[in-house]
């Protein structure tokens, strides 16, 4: 039972050391948000570096302690061969044996609990930047370009459920801080003989595209599915006004939560999200908030109102009744 606590201690020595370089990929691979990671990494790894030889002590002492106490009990055990040896001989081996059991168990809840919250912090950390990394590599893949400024913020595989479809396209469904899309991203048999498969093509198209700003309701529910009604999918309703090219759209989410999703794109909505971006990306997210509180409501030129959608990276608009540029 002890050995696994100094598997454990490798491990987590292991990922503390790998989440700062991590971490640094992933900047340079254009997450620029959770400023706050950099902070709370360091603060682990600084924890770390004391906890690490609290535990590895705690733990030498344990294991000493523990085989004086077997190395004992295995004397009383030899007697039980001898001639001599009594039932009230086996009684007390016995209970030895119960009371060092107990000992081993003690032992490791009390170096586990030494651990336990720095691993489970540690744990979900690591997760956080798998996730980001699996995100980037869906990016870089994508079929659609991030526009100038735009950096992704989640992803998840998901179905696109439209009406009057029994099978909508699965895919990956997109979060930026400027808008939410969806790519078909799978493969489907175009050939089959009863249930063997002769022939399958893989489908990559870019299909969905809403400005977040078009945004007017969310609705996040789940639905029970699956043998007996154990499985869950995760349902993420959105609606938008009329700048969008759907008035709607519905998605299951696979492997991650809706009132995640639903949170991430209302702070991406408020523009709450642009508080934790970090250096180059706070200065264009600042100079963005100043370009949209100049931007005229209506056109200079023939008073038409201006419905451009401003994201980050744009220089100016253009009038969609006159197409007078407009410098942002």
């Amino acid at each position: 039972m002890l050995s696994a606590i100094g598997d454990d201690l490798d491990e987590m020595n292991a990922l503390t050391s790998s989440l700062p370089h991590d971490l640094q990929s992933v900047r340079q691979r254009g997450f620029v948000h959770k400023a706050q990671l950099q902070g709370l990494i360091s603060d682990l790894v600084a924890q770390w570096e004391s906890l690490d030889d609290q535990v590895s002590d705690a733990l030498y002492r344990q294991q000493t302690d523990l085989v004086e106490a077997t190395n004992r009990l295995l004397d009383t055990v030899d007697r039980l061969y001898e001639a001599t040896a009594s039932r009230a001989t086996v009684d007390s081996c016995w209970a030895g044996v119960r009371a060092l059991q107990s000992r081993i168990e003690a032992a490791h809840r009390s170096l586990t609990g030494m651990y336990d919250d720095f691993g489970d912090e540690l744990e979900e950390i690591g997760s956080l930047i798998d996730r980001v990394e699996w995100m980037l590599d869906q990016v870089e893949s994508a079929k659609f370009r991030l526009l100038q400024g735009e950096a992704p913020l989640r992803a998840a595989s998901a179905e696109w459920v439209r009406q009057g479809e029994d099978d909508g396209p699965n895919g990956i469904l997109y979060l930026t801080d400027q808008r939410i899309l969806f790519e078909q991203k799978e493969e489907v048999t175009t050939k089959k003989v009863l249930f063997i498969k002769l022939k399958t093509e893989t489908l990559h198209e870019f299909m969905f595209e809403a400005a977040v700003s078009s945004l007017e309701e969310i609705k996040v529910g789940e639905q029970r599915d699956g043998f007996l009604g154990l499985g869950k999918t995760e349902i993420l309703e959105l609606r938008f006004d009329h700048t969008a090219q759907h008035s709607s759209a519905l998605f299951h989410l696979k492997a991650d939560q809706a009132e995640t999703w639903e949170g991430l794109i209302g702070r991406a909505r408020s523009g709450d999200i642009d508080k934790a971006l970090t250096g180059e990306a706070a200065v264009e997210a600042e100079a963005l908030d100043e370009a949209r509180s100049e931007i005229p409501t209506n056109c200079p030129n023939c008073s038409g109102p201006l419905e451009a959608t401003l994201v980050r990276g744009m220089t100016s608009i253009s009038c969609s009744y006159c197409g007078t540029v407009i410098q942002l």
